[in-house]
């Protein structure tokens, strides 16, 4: 069986979490994505997303999540210029 996707999410308001919103709409790929860190500038809003969703790291911006995680050149042919992020 193949790892699931690493996610990390830019962002811990409506975009993330409504109805309509990314994290409450992956249950049909859930087997297929694990979101392991997600960002915002409000460490209340991170933190109380991070514990509804289960997701184990929390970081104030962009930056901070890039400099916090593992930069490896993605292995597949057809990303040779994508970079890939390990959380």
């Amino acid at each position: 069986m193949n790892r699931p996707i690493r996610i990390g999410v830019l962002g811990a308001g409506m975009i993330s979490t409504c109805g309509w919103g990314v994290l409450p709409n992956l249950g049909p790929i859930s087997n297929r994505v694990q979101i392991t860190a997600i960002t915002s500038p409000t460490r209340e809003k991170r933190e109380n997303v991070a514990r509804q969703y289960d997701i184990p790291r929390t970081f104030a911006s962009l930056d901070e999540m890039l400099a916090g995680g593992r930069h490896r050149r993605s292995p597949e042919p057809h990303a040779d210029s994508e970079t890939r992020l390990d959380l």
